[in-house]
């Protein structure tokens, strides 16, 4: 009894600095923000007119588009540690980009090369956290996906109104650098090294991970190696995402929820908070973005430690519930706003009411559940190719979703956007409840079988004559 605490830090350590890569993404998400009033003023050495900032918004998921299928096939020929190392260089160039070439042109390449790191993250990130992770504490791992993120937002919306266009620029580019160094400190996925045949390694990096002697986790290594072996047997291309019924299932899952997350409206938010909320008396909008963002810190920190408690399903309903009704709210004030004759700056906190709202409730669930789904529901042999079409699909989703805002807040008006994200939100709680399949306290393994079989699975510690120890 003493060894379990102690014996889950290193995962916690190794899924901190491999979620790096997402703090990074943040960044890249949160930098339109505090830069729009630079970017939108004539007298700017970088100024862009409207169409020019959606694209500059948007670009970044072109680029995130392009690059999560070579990713997922990358990964599983140099594994998921060396793949993020090779790949933060595209982070760091972008930021290098943006501090010395500043015209749309070069701005475009920056947020191009930007969203193809965010493309390569988003595929190897969730599948190097569910791979070094035990079932107990699998979804807590994950759920610092989506947290680190937020953070990488938040520092840029709090660093960005108070330096230069370059200084950030600069400031920025510290952290991939950072990144790559910090990687060096963690192994890498032990089912990678299974899948190359390299037993050994395999041995050292599950014994670092479960701070114990390579001698007591064989258990564990010979579940892992079987398991892989099964796996290995096809070769995993793309006619094996749908080759079986439970690998349909699992594509269906994943790459709906994909694109319920973005059309709830998340991408949008954060590439417009401080536009799209209004000045609140002495408080700028800027410093309404701050606090959204803090309140979605909090509320990630808080999903980590709820998501292995509560199960993903009724988290991810809650989630989308609350998601809906925040959208709801915001879409109501914009229409009232532009389509009636009532003054709606009367009212002017209401939209961030519902951003706070939507704060509250996107991160517990429809934040961190489809991410970590994404890890979850495919054998090994197709896990890489999986995660980079549900990558490709969500970058897809963002891009429509940040590109036609603006368009069709012009042709109908700002509340139409939020109304569809409303429906969007609500169309989840359906599929979440009839559709999504529960995998609280289960291995991969167990949800492999549940989806193939249809059957209930064993949860860890229950009815099972092996060690709970062994259940990774």
């Amino acid at each position: 009894m003493e060894e379990k605490e102690p014996k889950l830090h290193r995962q916690w350590i190794a899924a901190i600095i491999a979620t790096l890569g997402l703090f990074m993404m943040g960044m890249f998400l949160g930098w339109p923000s505090p830069t729009l009033r630079i970017l939108r003023s004539p007298k700017s050495e970088v100024y862009l007119t409207e169409d020019q900032i959606s694209w500059m918004v948007s670009v970044l998921y072109i680029g995130s588009t392009l690059s999560p299928v070579p990713t997922g096939w990358l990964m599983n020929c140099l594994g998921r540690r060396t793949t993020l190392m090779l790949l933060a260089t595209v982070a760091l160039s972008s930021w290098v980009i943006l501090a010395l070439v500043q015209n749309p042109t070069g701005i475009y390449i920056a947020r191009f090369l930007g969203g193809m790191w965010g493309g390569s993250v988003y595929t190897v990130a969730p599948i190097y956290l569910c791979e070094i992770a035990e079932a107990k504490v699998r979804g807590g791992l994950n759920s610092l996906f989506i947290l680190m993120a937020y953070v990488g937002i938040m520092f840029e919306f709090c660093i960005g109104p108070n330096v230069s266009y370059t200084t950030l620029s600069v400031v920025s580019a510290c952290i991939p650098a950072t990144f790559v160094i910090a990687l060096l400190c963690i192994p890498e996925s032990p089912y990678f090294y299974l899948m190359s045949g390299d037993r050994k390694k395999a041995a050292k990096a599950l014994s670092w991970l479960r701070c114990k002697k390579p001698d007591q986790v064989e258990g564990q290594l010979v579940m892992m190696e079987k398991a892989v072996m099964a796996d290995m047997q096809n070769k995993g291309d793309l006619a094996d995402l749908v080759s079986t019924a439970g690998n349909r299932k699992a594509l269906l899952i994943t790459l709906v929820l994909a694109i319920v997350q973005r059309m709830a409206g998340i991408s949008v938010i954060m590439a417009y908070a401080s536009a799209a909320i209004p000045h609140l008396g002495s408080l700028s909008s800027n410093g309404c973005a701050i606090i959204m963002c803090v309140v979605w810190i909090i509320f990630g920190l808080f999903s980590t430690m709820l998501v292995d408690w509560a199960g993903r399903r009724s988290l991810l309903a809650v989630s989308c519930a609350g998601c809906g009704i925040a959208n709801a709210m915001v879409a109501v004030w914009f229409y009232l706003d532009a389509n009636t004759d009532y003054d709606a700056m009367q009212i002017a906190w209401f939209p961030f009411l519902g951003f706070i709202v939507y704060g509250v409730f996107f991160p517990v669930g429809l934040g961190c559940v489809p991410n970590m789904i994404q890890g979850e529901m495919f054998p090994s042999n197709i896990r890489g190719l999986a995660s980079g079409v549900t990558s490709t699909i969500i970058s897809l989703t963002s891009f429509f979703t940040n590109k036609m805002y603006a368009r069709i807040g012009i042709w109908a008006g700002l509340y139409l956007n939020y109304a569809v994200f409303a429906v969007s939100s609500a169309f989840g709680v359906w599929f979440a409840l009839r559709v999504v399949i529960e995998t609280k306290g289960k291995t991969l393994e167990d949800i492999q079988y549940e989806l193939v079989e249809h059957t209930t699975c064993r949860k860890v510690g229950e009815g099972d004559t092996e060690d709970t120890d062994e259940k990774y």
